[in-house]
């Protein structure tokens, strides 16, 4: 990722010199003459003007990209990359073995929360219906003349 992102950045920077170098430097004041109502600058302003065509920016730009790429090609060893894992593991072995062990639920209580909570919050859309069963449970009638 490192890497991608260099090169990126390096081809960028190269993309932006190479078409700055077409440029006049800014120190340098450009004549202006008139030609119509704009102000138009006497040196080139744009890349045909100037004799830069893609190629030569492509060119350029990949040159310095590839002259630069030697710099940060670095891969680890396997011994180092081993070294680095074998550390991360001992590390995570000695803060597991240092937490506190958690206490372990089943989560009987959960469930039954979770059952109650469900019964409590769907009781209001059928309560007259269990009215009507604890009237015929206790020998009341059917059930129906006593709830409205």
């Amino acid at each position: 990722m490192k890497i991608a992102l260099f090169l990126l950045t390096t081809l960028l920077v190269a993309t932006a010199l190479h078409a700055a170098a077409a440029l006049t430097p800014a120190s340098q004041s450009l004549p202006l003459h008139l030609s119509g109502s704009p102000l138009r600058a006497a040196a080139p302003i744009s890349q045909a003007e100037a004799g830069l065509s893609r190629r030569s920016v492509l060119l350029g730009t990949s040159a310095a990209t590839i002259a630069l790429s030697p710099a940060i090609a670095h891969a680890d060893s396997i011994e180092e990359i081993a070294a680095r894992a074998n550390a991360a593991s001992e590390a995570a072995r000695v803060a597991a073995a240092a937490a506190p062990e958690e206490e372990k639920t089943d989560g009987k209580g959960l469930v039954l929360g979770a059952l109650f909570g469900s019964v409590a919050l769907s009781l209001p859309f059928y309560w007259k219906n269990v009215a009507r069963l604890a009237i015929k449970l206790t020998g009341g009638g059917d059930g129906y003349d006593k709830i409205q």
